[in-house]
C-alpha cells in the first residue's frame, strides 16, 4: 500500500508503505449424483458449488472422473481435481449408479412326435436387448413326461447379474405317433377252431416296450367263405393308428367231402330221410355227442358209436336184420343211413337210391 503521496507543506513527511493481503476464497464443490442403465453411455459428469461461491466470471479447472467399471453397481465420481488458485476448494465426491438392464426372454414353442428325441430348447429376447457380447446363464428345462400332451418349458433359470430378466415360459407339444397296423390273413378248415388272430405294424413303428390295447375280431360265420378280421379296436393314446383289416378264409373240409361221397354210396330207405342242410328234424335219437338227428326208419336201431372224419361226426343208423348191399349190387333196400353232423347243428344225409342200387 503506497503512502508516498501523502503530503503537507508544513511537514516533512516520511512515508512507510503498508500491505493488503487477499486470502484465497473458500468454497465447497460437490459432484452431482448420476445414474445410467447397464450398457448405456455414461451421462455427463457435473458439480455444484455447495458452500461459498465463485466470483462472477471465475471457473474451476480440472475435470470430474469416475471409478472404472461397467457392471451394475455404484461408482465414485472424484471431484478432487477441481481447482483455482484464488480458491481453497473442498471437494465432495459423488457417485454414478449403474442399474440392471430390463429384458424379457421367451422360450420358443417346440414340438416332437411321441417316442422321438426332444428338440433343442431355445429362447428369444422379446423386449429390450442384450449388450453386444453378453449372454444369459442357466438353461431351459421342460416338465417331465413322454406321453402325448403339452409340457411347460421353464425359462426362469435364465439370468445375468447385469439384467432384470422377465421370463416367459414356452411349451413342448408331444404329438401322437402315426402307425399303420394290418391284420394278418388267416385260414382254417371248415369245422375247426379259429386260429389265433395276429397283426403286424406295416408302417411306422411302436416305441420299445409299447403295445396296443384292444383285440382283433372277425365277422361271425362258420360256413365256407371269407370273413373280415376287424383291426379297428387296436389303439394306444400315444399313437394315431390306421387300421387295415385282414380276412379269415374258411376252406371246405376234405373229410366232409369224403363223408358225403361215402353217404352217397349207401342204400337208404325212402322214409324219414333228412334233406341236405336241414338244421333239425322231428325225431331225436339219443346218440352221444350229437344234438339233432333224424329218427331211424321202422325196425332200425341206433348205434352208440360216433366216428370222426375231418372233425365232423359220421353217425350211422343201421337196420339190425338187413345188411346194406355191396357197392354196385342190387337187392332189398337196407336201412343204413349216414348223417354228417357239424357240431350237432347242420345235418347232411344221403338221398335215397332208386332200386336200392349202391352208388
Amino acid at each position: 500500500i503506497d503512502a508516498s503521496a501523502l503530503a503537507n507543506g508544513n511537514y516533512v513527511v516520511t512515508a512507510q508503505n503498508g500491505a493488503l493481503s487477499i486470502a484465497a476464497r473458500p468454497i465447497t464443490v460437490t459432484a452431482d449424483a448420476q445414474s445410467k442403465v447397464y450398457g448405456n453411455v455414461d451421462p455427463g459428469l457435473t458439480y455444484q458449488v455447495t458452500q461459498g461461491n465463485l466470483v462472477a466470471g471465475d471457473s474451476l479447472n480440472g475435470v470430474l472422473r469416475r471409478a472404472a467399471g461397467e457392471n451394475v453397481g455404484s461408482y465414485t465420481i472424484d471431484a478432487s481435481a477441481l481447482a483455482n488458485g484464488n480458491y481453497v476448494v473442498t471437494a465432495q465426491n459423488g457417485s454414478l449408479s449403474i442399474a440392471a438392464r430390463p429384458i424379457t426372454v421367451t422360450a420358443d414353442a417346440k414340438s416332437k412326435v411321441y417316442g422321438n428325441v426332444d428338440p433343442g430348447l431355445t429362447y428369444q429376447v422379446t423386449q429390450g436387448n442384450l449388450v453386444a457380447g453378453d449372454s444369459l446363464s442357466g438353461v431351459l428345462r421342460r416338465a417331465a413326461g413322454e406321453n402325448v400332451g403339452s409340457y411347460t418349458i421353464d425359462a426362469s433359470a435364465l439370468a445375468n447379474g447385469n439384467y432384470v430378466v422377465t421370463a416367459q415360459n414356452g411349451s413342448l407339444s408331444i404329438d401322437a405317433r402315426p402307425i399303420t397296423v394290418t391284420a394278418d390273413g388267416k385260414s382254417k378248415v371248415y369245422g375247426n377252431v379259429d386260429p389265433g388272430l395276429t397283426y403286424q405294424v406295416t408302417q411306422g413303428n411302436l416305441v420299445a416296450g409299447d403295445s396296443l390295447s384292444g383285440v382283433l375280431r372277425r365277422a361271425a360265420g362258420e360256413n365256407v367263405g371269407s370273413y373280415t378280421i376287424d383291426a379297428s379296436a387296436l389303439a394306444n393314446g400315444n399313437y394315431v393308428v390306421t387300421a387295415q383289416n385282414g380276412a379269415l378264409t374258411i376252406d371246405a373240409d376234405p373229410g366232409l367231402e369224403n363223408a358225403i361221397r361215402l353217404a352217397r354210396r349207401q342204400v337208404t330207405t325212402g322214409t324219414n330221410d333228412v334233406a341236405a342242410g336241414t338244421t333239425a328234424s322231428a325225431g331225436v335219437a339219443a346218440v352221444p355227442g350229437v344234438a339233432a338227428l333224424a329218427a331211424p326208419g321202422a325196425g332200425s336201431v341206433s348205434e352208440s358209436g360216433v366216428s370222426l372224419i375231418g372233425g365232423l361226426a359220421l353217425v350211422p343208423v343201421a337196420d339190425a336184420a338187413h345188411a346194406a348191399p355191396a357197392p354196385g349190387s342190387s337187392g332189398t333196400p337196407g336201412f343204413t343211413r349216414i348223417f354228417v353232423v357239424n357240431g350237432g347243428i347242420n345235418v347232411l344225409a344221403a338221398a335215397p337210391v332208386a332200386g336200392g342200387v349202391a352208388q
